[in-house]
């Protein structure tokens, strides 16, 4: 028992322990999350450990799937109690699996309880964090503070009215909650709802929008309206980045879906390049880091949607990931001097080294401008991690990565960026140990570059 989730996790040589102890105790700069800046404003408190943990965290309902637990357990309408019993009892099945070891860093972390978490304990385990939670100190708020963030970027659609983030600006709260600009819908041309979407946007920005510069227009008036509360981020999903026949064809496509005609592919995928093109130009007209999570294939499981909707455990990784069409993306912003700083996630990791050389392509004028985005999603590992560290360091400079993210929905989930540090030192510390890397407080500088210094420079404002 004394290894299990010790303080020497993950750490493999003395470098590695030396490093991190630079580097442990850093602040947090997240940005990329889908926590709720209501929950923070409103300081929400949570009554119990399945709250905490199941309400929300589709990573733990897909284990829970693949065990054969009935959804009555997990999304449906069994007790919390319940609920929390029966996700210990699948739990070690996953040994090995980061939600597994995320799920005990948390319980050490927030309840110093460090012991498996299995169906033996489940009960043992329910009754010590019950005890812990009715003190009420396991707010939202408390829970952002003993992690030690310092910023924090929310996702938010175009629409919203950010009025928790205005909240949260006026009364001078002491986290940085930044909204993020996700404006997805207006690229989802094949969606039941996008002329519904459309409709709203307009009504929203009091535009009339009939063509593809008016849509640009009121995006435009969004966009400012985010700026004014300070977002300096953005953020795009897309399957893949496809091929265009121009912006003629992207404006028949769009007319189309207005008035409710079936468009061919070739329409399709014109209007979702057009409109990148189009988007991009604007983020860095206004000095915007967009983001772009390519990959996702979402939503398979239709009989779950219907009756769960998005976020719901039922997506998974897609076999594409066009880098020749996302270079001739770039290319195009390059020739208007229109492309933004941008980090670019895949979820198809066998396009990482193409992927990284083609953002090598167009560097320039600010350090890191274009990122291979952090280990994402099904690929937050200790092994995808380090994969996607080692192509960075292999294609570019790893002293000026941004580092890790939480890309998640609960509050409890920052132990992910102490798992990135601890699988970081691990690296570096091979360095050291091969003999290439000094320890010096050169190389600590770095490690403590990548941990916070780096992202809270990269997303700063320019002008």
């Amino acid at each position: 028992m004394e290894r299990f989730f010790s303080s020497d996790f993950l750490l493999e040589s003395e470098s590695a322990k030396i490093i991190y102890s630079h580097i442990n105790d850093m602040p947090i700069f997240d940005y990329h999350s889908h926590l709720s800046s209501k929950e923070i404003y409103e300081d929400k408190v949570y009554l119990d450990i399945a709250e905490l943990w199941l309400s929300a965290d589709h990573y733990k309902w897909r284990l829970m799937r693949q065990a054969g637990v009935d959804e009555k357990y997990i999304t449906g309408s069994a007790t919390n109690y319940e609920k929390f019993v029966a996700y210990a009892n699948i739990l070690p099945l996953f040994l090995g699996n980061p939600v597994y070891e995320w799920s005990h860093l948390e319980l050490k972390k927030y309840f110093d309880i460090n012991m498996p978490i299995n169906g033996d304990n489940a009960d043992l385990i329910w009754k010590k964090t019950s005890e812990i939670l009715k003190e009420k100190k396991y707010s939202s708020r408390a829970l952002l503070k003993m992690a030690n963030v310092k910023t924090l970027m929310t996702t938010d659609d175009p629409l919203d009215s950010l009025e928790y983030h205005e909240k949260l600006k006026k009364e001078k709260y002491e986290i940085e909650v930044i909204p993020t600009f996700r404006a997805d819908k207006i690229l989802q041309i094949d969606k039941i709802d996008f002329v519904n979407y459309i409709a709203k946007l307009s009504n929203a920005t009091h535009i009339e929008i009939d063509n593809i510069d008016t849509l640009m227009n009121a995006l435009e008036n969004r966009l400012n309206y985010f700026v004014r509360h300070e977002s300096v981020i953005a953020d795009l999903s897309i399957l893949d980045v496809p091929t265009t026949q121009g912006r003629e064809v992207a404006e028949i496509a769009f007319k189309k879906a207005l008035a409710g005609e079936k468009l061919t592919c070739v329409e399709q995928s014109s209007y979702i390049f057009e409109l990148l093109v189009e988007i991009a130009k604007l983020f860095s007209k206004n000095d915007i880091v967009m983001q772009l999570h390519i990959g996702a294939l979402r939503n398979q499981n239709t009989r779950r949607h219907d009756t769960l909707g998005d976020d719901s455990g039922i997506d998974s990784i897609a076999d594409v990931m066009s880098v020749a069409s996302l270079g001739r993306l770039f290319d195009r912003l390059e020739k208007e001097n229109s492309l933004p700083r941008s980090i670019v996630y895949t979820h198809n990791e066998n396009a990482y080294y193409a992927l990284a050389s083609m953002l090598g392509n167009f560097a320039g004028g600010v350090k890191g401008k274009l990122q291979l985005g952090a280990a994402w999603w099904m690929m937050d590992s200790k092994e995808g991690i380090k994969r996607q560290l080692e192509v960075f360091k292999n294609t570019g400079g790893l002293g000026y990565f941004n580092g890790m993210l939480t890309d998640s929905r609960s509050f409890t989930s920052f132990v992910r960026h102490d798992y990135f540090r601890r699988v970081l030192s691990s690296l570096i510390g091979k360095l050291v140990e091969d003999g290439s890397v000094m320890l010096d407080n050169s190389t600590i500088d770095i490690a403590k570059n990548i941990t916070y210094n780096n992202a809270k420079a990269f997303f700063s404002r320019r002008g």
